[in-house]
């Protein structure tokens, strides 16, 4: 097979089709941009452009993303809500422990303070 049919036909299908569960289906893309939607770096610094879709029963809804950046949408989209709710109730945990911690540290201190006869003020 000539390499230069080949590389046509490669990239005739990277424009005019999208690669979902059920394998390609024929689509109109939105225009390819020369750069990354996401990060701005240029496709021959970044290699090939992906069209990343997020709905399949709408593939114009896609963007133009370096393989970095389509990897981060693929991963963002499936982890989001966990990753939100997980660290959500971090953030709730750790400021409780904080305070509640915080709180029995000071009375720890203002006991040691007391029984040297000092004040917390004279620190």
């Amino acid at each position: 097979m000539d390499m230069k049919v080949g590389t046509e036909h490669r990239d005739y299908t990277r424009r005019n089709y999208v690669c979902t569960e059920k394998g390609f289906v024929r689509c109109r893309k939105r225009a390819r941009p020369d750069a990354c939607e996401l990060c701005g770096e240029h496709e021959d610094a970044a290699g090939k452009l992906d069209y990343h879709h997020w709905d399949d029963s709408n593939f114009h809804w896609g963007m133009w993303v370096c393989w970095k950046c389509h990897r981060a949408c693929e991963v963002f989209e499936r982890e989001l809500d966990r990753f939100a709710d997980k660290y959500r109730n971090l953030k709730k945990c750790i400021e409780s422990t904080w305070d509640s911690d915080f709180e029995h540290r000071m009375k720890e201190l203002q006991q040691i303070m007391l029984r040297k006869g000092k004040k917390i003020g004279d620190l």
